[in-house]
């Protein structure tokens, strides 16, 4: 926005100082009116995951992953209007010449931001009371913050510029001699909302490389007055194929023995097995023992 604004004062007045808007009015403040409500948008899309995300609504919270991208037609529709509003290069304050717009688009204009503004401010108060007894190192309190961040950006770059786009508050302190500081003000601050974010964006930097570093993720060996002692084992390398072998000749005996036991108590094959008297059933006797391969009585095998 910053940008179009200094485009199309410089294709105007063909001086790199910002002298005034350009004549063609209504495609300037419209593009511009657009831009300043695309950034507004976004921000109210991001409050509105936050607020989704306290209340639990996981699935509005995947769905808003889709507002980056759906917000551009919804501002697009929300500023078309301001094509067909009158609109004409007027004198505001300090000799500037401005591009003014109707009333309509105005008022228009303000209702929108004002709404997105009261939106964002409930949802910040709300997410700010939710998550006031939680402990600091939660990861709702944490989330809190760095969105929290996001959103005073917002209000401090809009805020005063809504205020100052109000057509009630222009006819009733539009003659005072602090009114036209507050505009000026209003609009550097407006200007301004990169330099906001980016601030917001750097505490969240800045946060996330102080958690890579939190004490409790690096437990220290050493301690500060003295060595700590560790009691440490040495073993020697595992032979994993002869240890597989030893288990399963261990294995073998212990089923050979239970063949012994059962033959010296008089019990057949399926009866030790299965703990039954009656036999088992082929199916019953591979679900039971199914390392044993091909005969009851011949070789043992463990797989």
């Amino acid at each position: 926005m910053a940008a179009w604004s200094y485009i199309g004062s410089v294709a105007h007045s063909r001086s790199l100082l910002v002298k005034g808007d350009p004549e063609w009015c209504a495609l300037f403040t419209t593009v511009r009116m657009w831009l300043i409500l695309l950034s507004a948008l976004w921000t109210a899309a991001l409050a509105l995951g936050t607020l989704a995300a306290l209340l639990g609504s996981w699935q509005q919270v995947k769905l808003l992953g889709y507002t980056t991208v759906g917000v551009v037609p919804l501002s697009l529709v929300m500023c078309v209007y301001n094509l067909w509003e009158p609109c004409h290069p007027e004198v505001s304050y300090g000799g500037a010449v401005d591009c003014g717009q109707s009333s309509t688009a105005v008022a228009i204009e303000c209702a929108e931001q004002t709404l997105i503004l009261a939106f964002v401010v409930f949802v910040l108060v709300f997410a700010r009371c939710s998550v006031r007894d939680s402990s600091e190192r939660s990861v709702e309190r944490r989330s809190v913050r760095i969105v929290s961040r996001y959103l005073a950006a917002y209000i401090a770059s809009y805020g005063a510029w809504i205020l100052a786009r109000w057509p009630l508050l222009q006819r009733r302190y539009g003659e005072t001699d602090w009114w036209p500081i507050f505009v000026s003000i209003s609009w550097r601050l407006l200007v301004s909302n990169g330099a906001f974010n980016f601030l917001a964006l750097w505490l969240h930097a800045r946060d996330s490389v102080q958690e890579l570093h939190w004490p409790p993720l690096h437990v220290p060996i050493l301690g500060e007055d003295k060595e700590v002692e560790v009691s440490t084992v040495q073993f020697k390398q595992v032979d994993y194929h002869k240890w597989g072998r030893t288990v399963k000749s261990e294995v073998a005996q212990i089923q050979n023995a239970n063949q012994r036991m059962w033959k010296e108590l008089g019990l057949t094959f399926d009866q030790g097995v299965s703990g039954e008297d009656e036999p088992l059933t082929e199916q019953d006797l591979a679900d039971h023992f199914p390392s044993i391969l091909s005969s009851k009585f011949g070789r043992v095998s463990v797989t």
